[in-house]
């Protein structure tokens, strides 16, 4: 009870509580539980105030319960409750209540610390060693100690040292990472960088002496014909035994798929005794897969280029650039672009790859291209480049190879020793399983002949032997290339011929009239903008000078089978105007006659590209005529000497020669062009 007084401010009246007595049987049933949590608490953590452990053995419950609160850490406003509970029963409850929390969070804190200090103890014991090892070396003042793989970059660099200015950028290197853990992210990055310099061919060349009739022998031993590809590469090659360097030259290989353009390049580097390495670029889009990717990302790694170089290992190796025609571009940047520096002879000398950030001499490398087209390759680009052409094999020659390199080779790669295949089936087999510029669908033909032999003498059955045309069937299935029948002429249509990436192809172009129209023309067949700039042109002029004889005006549809085909390109002109004379006029064109020329508005024919492979399509489907513009009139000598016996060449100069010619049993109606009259 407070009282105020006037003089020393408030004063106190105390009294004595009273503690509420226990009956003796429940007194001692809770002090044994007390008791018996503190026991527990006490095992819950050896690192308690010793005198926490002497209350075990006291029998005095007030007493047990006084010094108990007063050794146990409880907040002070539960010590307050304490001392304020008149009832012993109430007491024991909160102290064993604040006990069992007590040893709960003990035991909570210990398994978290238990697992931190593992954890620390893991992640610090070999930084703590490295350190004790750090301080070892500078009291001993030497290299006693050092890590393994630094180690081998050290002696790696004696044996192919870099120059000078890369040399010190290394040991920097090297010094900046002898302080790092080697658990550090940024000591495994500078180690991958470090190792990547090492083994650089910096110094190391492949040298021989170059044997020009050695080299010879190697490109005929490998490849029939390409008479004009192989004294080229002849060429080059004298150069280079003279000059000792590859005189800024790149040679771009030009051709359909399967005529040998890789296996070419393999020659001419077994030719100049170097190591040879294909990269591959079709379809690459990322500038960083040629100049690389910078090295402070997860995952970085050196371009296409400079890989190429380490696993070559020499500095001069011959490295060919394959399907360069099939790059693309994206946001990620234009990989032919960072080829102009790698194709430069006036900057590979100084080649700085982004992984790398250190300049690379490329001059000594020999660098080769293929492609199957020059028209995809960008003219900045293809400036660099000295194209080399590689054109379709004609039949004589696809039987010279086979005859003497294809079954040979099918033979070793399948373990036969001998493929039973009569020679003189061999043009059968050709003409009437193969429809291609190259070799590839014949050499799998033969492989298929050679499994058959194998899997035959493993089940201990006849020898297979092919002699007939029907054993061919029986082997191979039914003939895959069907020749239509083109000895019968069809109003409306026209044959021409049409170049390919994979070879010559016969175009067949048709036109049929819709009467009651009003002059519309539709074109269909999945043609390109230039083609149909072609049977716009061919439409203008043939209504323009040879219109319909009896003065209708209706519509004309040109289409061009096999939609599923792109086609593109101005060499049809001349056949399309044919096609649409021939519908208009109700007349057959010609039989066994194909045509190819660009026409304009005033009907001149102009030149084409591809004859060779335009040729060989009419050869290959047993057509006799072929019209072509007298501006290729130089190209007919180059052709192969079967080319020029099988087909009979009309050169044309002008559209009005090209319809006396499809027509010669009727007279050509309508007016002529001024320029020709």
């Amino acid at each position: 009870e407070l009282q105020e007084d006037p003089h020393i401010g408030y004063v106190a009246t105390p009294y004595t509580l009273k503690e509420r007595a226990l009956d003796e049987e429940k007194r001692n049933f809770w002090f044994a539980k007390l008791k018996e949590a503190l026991q527990e608490y006490l095992n819950s953590d050896t690192d308690l105030h010793p005198e926490l452990y002497k209350l075990l053995d006291l029998q005095e419950e007030e007493r047990f319960i006084n010094l108990c609160a007063a050794q146990l850490i409880i907040p002070r406003s539960d010590r307050l409750l304490l001392l304020a509970e008149p009832s012993v029963e109430n007491r024991i409850h909160m102290l064993i209540e604040h006990l069992v929390q007590e040893k709960t969070f003990r035991t909570l804190y210990s398994r978290i610390t238990e697992k931190i200090q593992n954890k620390l103890d893991t992640q610090n014991r070999n930084y703590f060693l490295r350190h004790q090892i750090s301080a070892l070396r500078e009291e001993l003042d030497e290299e006693a100690v050092e890590k393994e793989d630094l180690r081998k970059i050290r002696i790696a660099m004696k044996d192919n040292p870099p120059p000078e200015t890369i040399l010190k950028e290394m040991q920097q290197e090297i010094q900046r990472l002898e302080k790092m853990s080697l658990d550090s992210s940024e000591y495994n990055l500078g180690r991958n960088w470090l190792s990547t310099l090492a083994k650089l061919p910096w110094n190391r060349r492949t040298s021989k002496t170059i044997d020009l009739q050695l080299a010879s022998h190697i490109l005929d031993k490998e490849h029939y014909g390409l008479d004009k590809v192989k004294e080229r590469i002849i060429e080059q090659l004298a150069v280079q035994s003279t000059q000792k360097s590859t005189m800024g030259t790149i040679l771009c290989l030009v051709g359909p798929p399967g005529v040998g353009k890789t296996s070419l390049a393999q020659s001419v580097a077994l030719a100049l005794g170097r190591n040879f390495q294909r990269i591959s670029l079709g379809g690459i889009k990322d500038e960083s897969e040629i100049r690389g990717h910078r090295r402070t990302y997860i995952g970085s790694m050196p371009g296409r280029v400079i890989r190429a170089i380490q696993k070559a290992n020499c500095k001069n190796p011959l490295i060919l650039l394959d399907e360069i025609d099939k790059i693309s571009r994206d946001l990620r940047g234009d990989p032919t672009a960072a080829l102009l520096e790698v194709l430069d002879p006036e900057q590979n000398n100084g080649f700085v790859d982004h992984y790398l950030d250190q300049p690379f001499d490329l001059s000594s490398v020999f660098f080769m291209c293929t492609a199957n087209t020059q028209e995809t390759i960008p003219s900045p680009l293809l400036d660099r480049l000295e194209v080399i052409t590689l054109n379709s094999y004609s039949l004589e020659e696809k039987q010279q190879i086979t005859e003497k390199h294809l079954i040979r080779r099918a033979e070793e790669d399948h373990g036969v020793d001998t493929i039973h295949l009569d020679r003189k089936l061999i043009p059968f087999l050709i003409e009437n399983y193969t429809h291609e510029a190259g070799l590839r669908k014949l050499n799998q033909h033969l492989a298929k002949i050679a499994r058959q032999t194998v899997l035959r003498d493993i089940r201990d059955e006849q020898t297979l032997k092919i002699q007939s045309p029907e054993d061919l069937y029986s082997l191979l299935g039914a003939p895959t290339t069907i020749k239509p029948d083109l000895k019968t002429s069809v109003i409306g249509r026209s044959i021409g011929l049409a170049w390919t990436p994979s070879g010559g192809e016969l175009l067949f172009l048709e036109a049929i009239l819709k009467p009651q129209g009003k002059g519309n023309l539709k074109s269909t067949g999945n043609l390109g903008s230039v083609m149909q700039e072609s049977v716009a042109v061919a439409h203008s002029y043939i209504q323009s000078y040879h219109g319909n004889p009896n003065q209708e005006n209706p519509d004309l549809h040109i289409h061009v089978p096999q939609g599923a085909i792109s086609k593109d390109g101005p060499s049809a002109g001349i056949g399309i105007a044919i096609a649409i004379y021939s519908a208009l006029h109700k007349k057959a064109v010609e039989p066994l006659c194909a045509m190819t020329g660009e026409l304009s508005l005033s009907g001149a024919v102009h030149g084409i590209g591809g004859l060779r492979e335009k040729c060989l399509a009419a050869q290959r489907m047993g057509l006799e005529h072929v019209l072509i513009p007298n501006e290729n009139r130089h190209e007919i000598p180059l052709l192969p000497a079967s080319l020029r016996e099988a087909l009979t060449f009309h050169l044309i100069s002008h559209m009005e020669e090209v319809l006396r010619f499809c027509f010669p049993s009727e007279e050509i109606s309508g007016s002529m062009p001024q320029i020709f009259e």
